[in-house]
């Protein structure tokens, strides 16, 4: 029994490369280094956005600031 659908292949390929982008592995998926994907649509991944947000400066809590 395959527990991974068609449509899910594109998503798994995008995990296993370390969150490529879409236009990355459609360069891919044309020299033929990605059989048996059909279309590369990747959809919204949280983590990509979480992984591309700015960090928060933290500020030195117990220390006075010298002007």
């Amino acid at each position: 029994m395959n527990l991974i659908s068609i449509d899910d292949n594109a998503t798994l390929w995008h995990n296993r490369l370390g969150k490529m982008s879409e236009k990355g592995m459609k360069i891919l998926h044309s020299n033929g280094s990605l059989p048996n994907l059909k279309e590369i649509d990747i959809g919204f991944c949280e983590d990509c956005v979480y992984g591309k947000q700015r960090r928060v400066r933290f500020l030195k809590f117990g220390k006075d600031k010298k002007n």
